[in-house]
């Protein structure tokens, strides 16, 4: 039985098919220690090559591509890695971005998520707090609010 939370396999083919038509695949290297040292063929998928230098471009490509189409914007929150993913993506496919950081963010990470197009705003002394606005503001826009970690199309 599936959980309806979670991915399925046709989703996560349907997934690398959306994500295919956006970025590159990056590469799996083996890793000789590792493959020593658990006596298995370990593979590493070097996700430091993406556009972002992070995994998280896909998840949020997924998403905005499978869920964003009607949406007014896209909106997230973020400390970092998920709002420059998110941000990547809502510029793929022509759409607005809005990513909500905590009080006192990196600011290199802010900077990045600014490069890639997207507004900041800076909300709150935690993430929790930050997310509680991005979703508001989402709801009360029409926007498409990404969610890292909770949304079956990002995972």
């Amino acid at each position: 039985m599936t959980h309806p939370d979670l991915p399925t396999a046709e989703g996560l083919a349907e997934a690398v098919e959306r994500v295919a038509r956006h970025v590159a695949p990056t590469p799996l290297v083996r890793s000789e220690t590792l493959s020593r040292m658990f006596g298995l063929d370990v593979h590493l998928k070097i996700e430091t090559v993406s556009p972002i230098g992070s995994f998280k471009l896909r998840g949020a490509l997924n998403c905005v591509a499978a869920r964003g189409a009607e949406a007014s914007s896209i909106v997230t929150s973020s400390t970092g890695n998920h709002g420059q993913g998110v941000a990547y993506a809502a510029r793929l496919v022509g759409k607005p971005c809005v990513v909500y950081l905590p009080e006192h963010p990196n600011r290199e990470k802010q900077r990045k998520i600014e490069a890639l197009g997207a507004t900041t705003r800076l909300v709150g002394h935690d993430l929790d707090i930050a997310k509680d606005a991005a979703r508001a503001f989402a709801e009360e826009t029409g926007g498409l609010f990404v969610d890292d970690g909770e949304d079956r199309t990002v995972m």
